[in-house]
């Protein structure tokens, strides 16, 4: 079944076959719940949503149509959705990320071997995080639809209600804006 693409797999389960849900489960699953992690910083609360993520897809699957778009902007929209709707019943205007695990490639400067390059590495991320935190929240969520779901610009503009040029032009001031944030708070810890 490896071979065989996400929307075929949603066809299959939608006739019935359960090895067709258990291989989409098992191609998502790593980064779905790493979405939800980095969006929480609270690994009860995104295994929760994890698994409503996936009762969601259970019991919506009639409603995915692959002319549409991809199984995977349906089930990140369906993340992102669940995730939103926590941020709105609690009120919250900003997202507290945690960096400590699967930080980002460009975060690395150096193996751990080395203690010194070590301890500069988690200062980096330290401060990526402080500046990520001080993002507006449209811009944190096109960062992470990029990066942690690695879904497209087209995918992304559909997602959060905007043209894909849209998407692109939040990423880009997204990541100027980290940019500017990251060289303040390294200025500031000098």
């Amino acid at each position: 079944m490896h071979h065989i693409s996400d929307e075929e797999l949603m066809e299959r389960f939608r006739r019935g076959e359960l090895k067709a849900f258990q291989e989409l489960y098992n191609r998502y699953e790593k980064r779905l719940y790493a979405f939800f992690v980095k969006n929480l910083s609270d690994k009860e609360k995104a295994n929760d949503l994890f698994q409503e993520c996936f009762l969601r897809v259970i019991k919506n699957c009639q409603s995915f149509s692959p002319e549409e778009g991809r199984f995977s902007a349906w089930v990140f929209t369906i993340a992102y959705n669940l995730v939103r709707d926590v941020y709105r019943s609690k009120k919250q205007q900003q997202t507290i990320f945690d960096w400590t695990e699967n930080e980002p490639e460009v975060m690395h400067l150096a193996a751990p071997e080395n203690p010194i390059l070590h301890i500069l590495e988690k200062e980096q991320q330290a401060l990526m995080r402080q500046a990520l935190e001080r993002l507006p929240e449209s811009q944190r969520e096109v960062i992470l639809l990029s990066k942690y779901a690695n879904l497209s610009f087209k995918e992304i503009g559909k997602i959060i209600g905007c043209s894909e040029k849209a998407a692109k032009q939040m990423a880009y001031r997204a990541i100027q804006n980290l940019r500017l944030l990251f060289n303040q708070q390294r200025g500031q810890n000098r």
